[in-house]
């Protein structure tokens, strides 16, 4: 960590800053901040965003503490998979094709650029990727993907299929219903 330090020229507040981020403790930063810890100065937060450490999350707001978000080099300095390994996760998990009326149709028609944007905002930031990944893989075990990655991700049907994976008498199961 010290020789990251010196290369990327980040002192020990930035660091811990930074590691704060990444952990969520946003409520910590704030009274870390009102008694004082984290020197203004030191912490240079433009900084790190130059170097590529933060971004805002809405480019049109001021850099408060809850429009500042880690990006994919911060997340790899401290061991995460970057949001494109989980994007690339999930979209592999899918179901190339899907059985619909008797009909084969492509289950990964969409626009992959936004619907990375989507699985990132939706899924990654609010920490459900290994959520969505554990229910999604159970629905394509079982026969339960019945619509194209878009209108899954964008329903959330992970819920759904929670609800379905819970339920110990299996009577939520659609194909239960069909009698």
């Amino acid at each position: 960590m010290i020789k990251f330090m010196i290369k990327e020229l980040l002192c020990a507040d930035q660091v811990v800053f930074l590691d704060a981020l990444w952990r969520g403790e946003r409520e910590e930063i704030a009274d870390a901040y009102k008694n004082m810890l984290f020197d203004g100065t030191r912490l240079n937060i433009q900084s790190l965003k130059n170097q590529g450490f933060i971004c805002l999350i809405d480019e049109n707001k001021d850099g408060t503490l809850m429009n500042i978000d880690i990006t994919d080099k911060t997340r790899e300095l401290f061991g995460e998979d970057t949001s494109s390994d989980k994007f690339d996760e999930f979209v592999d998990a899918y179901p190339r094709f899907l059985f619909i009326d008797g009909k084969r149709v492509a289950a990964l028609n969409a626009d992959m650029a936004e619907l990375e944007e989507t699985y990132t905002k939706m899924v990654i930031k609010k920490g459900q990727h290994d959520r969505v990944l554990t229910a999604l893989n159970w629905a394509r075990d079982n026969h339960e993907v019945h619509m194209g990655i878009k209108l899954w991700l964008g329903s959330m049907q992970w819920k759904s299929i929670e609800e379905i994976m819970n339920d110990p008498s299996g009577s939520r199961l659609p194909s239960n219903n069909l009698l």
